[in-house]
C-alpha cells in the first residue's frame, strides 16, 4: 500500500516496522534503521510529516555540543532525541544532575532553552 511504499522509499532498509494511527489521518511508524529505534510520521497520501530518533551525543551538531558543554559543564547528557519536520531539526536533550533533570530544546545552530525542569523525587 502507499504507507509501505513511502516508508520504504524514504527509509530504505528499516526493519522491525510497526504502524500506529488514532484518527486514520496521521500514521506513525516505528522501527529500528542501522541499529537505531525511529519514528516517523506519515498522512495518508505516504508524505513524510516528521521523524524523531534517539541519536549518540556525539552526533549533535558541533554548535549544540559546544554550547552544552559551556552552559551545562555540572549536568550529564542522559538521552538526546532528535526531531525533524519539513527539513528544520530540533534536538531535545535531557540533562541530569544530583538533584533536577532537565530537558534542553536546541536547534541546529544552538539556540537553546529549557524545555522542561523535574526535581528528583
Amino acid at each position: 500500500n502507499t504507507l509501505k511504499e513511502a516508508l520504504n522509499k524514504e527509509f530504505a532498509g528499516a526493519s522491525a516496522i510497526k504502524w500506529y494511527s488514532e484518527d486514520n489521518k496521521t500514521f506513525m511508524a516505528k522501527f529500528t534503521l542501522n541499529e537505531r529505534s525511529v519514528t516517523a510520521y506519515f498522512d495518508a497520501n505516504g508524505t513524510l510529516l516528521a521523524t524523531r530518533r534517539y541519536i549518540a551525543v556525539e552526533h549533535l551538531p558541533l554548535a549544540v555540543s559546544t554550547k552544552l558543554t559551556k552552559r551545562y559543564p555540572k549536568e550529564q547528557v542522559r538521552w538526546v532525541v532528535e526531531f525533524e519536520k519539513e527539513g528544520y531539526t530540533v534536538y531535545f536533550i535531557t540533562l541530569e544532575n544530583t538533584d533536577t533533570w532537565k530537558v534542553i530544546k536546541s536547534s541546529s545552530t544552538g539556540d537553546m532553552s529549557v524545555h522542561q525542569r523535574l526535581k528528583k523525587a
